[in-house]
């Protein structure tokens, strides 16, 4: 349990340490309709780091975990999905999950 605590208060720091996406709205993306949309499973540890990183920076989004249901997997997969975390905002699509790839897809959202 201390080990995840660690984790969690040196994700919250690199939030602290990229104060446009902790603090300025406009970095975050656009409220026209829009929603971000994470498909995940609860067992991914890339889908973790992701939670923490949205979390970090107040961003909002959805989850679907895909192993919840038949319509989640269907979704997913009708979406392209072939992998999780995979996520979608408006007809932009992002497989997998690294700081810098959701750095640059959040920034082009706007």
């Amino acid at each position: 349990m201390g080990a995840v605590k660690a984790i969690l208060a040196a994700l919250f720091a690199m939030g602290l340490a990229f104060p446009a996406f902790a603090q300025d709205p406009a970095s975050q993306p656009a409220a026209e309709g829009k929603q971000l949309t994470m498909y995940a499973t609860k067992w991914c540890g890339y889908c973790k780091k992701a939670r923490s990183y949205l979390a970090a920076r107040n961003i909002p989004y959805r989850e679907v975990d895909i192993e919840a249901s038949a319509a989640n997997r269907a979704e997913h997969k009708a979406l392209g999905g072939k992998g999780i975390p995979f996520f979608v905002y408006g007809e932009r699509k992002l497989r997998g999950f690294s700081e810098a790839a959701m750095d640059r897809f959040l920034a082009s959202a706007r």
